[in-house]
């Protein structure tokens, strides 16, 4: 089986320097200042966060220069909660935490798509227990 990697979402991310930059466009270059920090920084979230499926794990990574790497494994993942608050479920994004046995609790990003990527956890689990 091929890996599935969950899209991260960088509108939650940038809206606020984004809206901010556009506000300050008639100021003296502070607007496209503003507008190119909010694309550098949509740059290193989509370079430093990553969530993935395998066949027998999900794998949370963070980092550059450091790098955090969480792995649980299907077979203890417990549950998965989704969160789409407010105006996030209109745009198609959302958070997951999984919650595993003992005290493995890991959290995405904000991702597109969640419920998606969730229905895809929960069937490969299926397919792990199974055999």
């Amino acid at each position: 089986m091929k890996t599935i990697e969950a899209q991260i979402s960088t509108f939650v991310y940038a809206w606020g320097p984004i809206l901010i930059g556009i506000l300050l466009l008639p100021v003296k270059g502070i607007g496209l200042l503003v507008l190119l920090l909010a694309v550098v920084q949509i740059l290193i979230i989509r370079a430093t966060n990553r969530v993935s499926l395998n066949e027998k794990t999900v794998e949370f990574q963070t980092g550059i220069i450091s790098k955090d790497v969480r792995t649980i494994s299907l077979r203890k993942i417990e549950s998965i909660e989704l969160k789409q608050p407010g105006l996030s479920r209109a745009f198609g994004y959302g958070t997951l935490r999984f919650h595993g046995t003992g005290a493995s609790n890991a959290y995405t990003p904000w991702i597109k798509n969640p419920a998606a990527f969730k229905a895809q956890v929960e069937s490969r689990i299926e397919e792990v227990c199974a055999k």
